[in-house]
This record gives C-alpha cells, sequence and structure tokens, in this order.
C-alpha cells in the first residue's frame, strides 16, 4: 500500500506516501493529511454558513 523513497506530486519531495490512481502518480502522507484538514475547514465553513441563511442555531444559547 505505501511507497517509499517517491516523489510527491503535490509537494515535490522525496517521502512515503501512497499511489493515487489516475494520473495523480504518488502523494505523500503530510499533503494527504493537510488537503484532508483542509476540506474539513472548508465543509465546516460551507456548512455554518448554510445554517446562517437557514437560520439554524446550535448550542449557541439563542
Amino acid at each position: 500500500m505505501f511507497t517509499y523513497r517517491k516523489k510527491c506530486s503535490l509537494c515535490h519531495e522525496v517521502k512515503t506516501g501512497v499511489p493515487i490512481t489516475g494520473d495523480f502518480g504518488h502523494t505523500c502522507l503530510e499533503c494527504i493529511v493537510f488537503s484532508y484538514r483542509e476540506t474539513l475547514a472548508e465543509e465546516d465553513q460551507d456548512n455554518e454558513q448554510l445554517n446562517e441563511e437557514l437560520g439554524i442555531t446550535f448550542g449557541r444559547g439563542e
């Protein structure tokens, strides 16, 4: 599953990672974790904005 000493397609450093299907090549574990956290943060922000538009509040004591 893991590949060693390959150049990451995102950060271009030689690190342990995983092969990605298609034309993406190899992605290191650090870039995978960073991308995952960034995606979660964007999703949380989108959810908060949607909740505000719909007038939904959670745990704010309102």
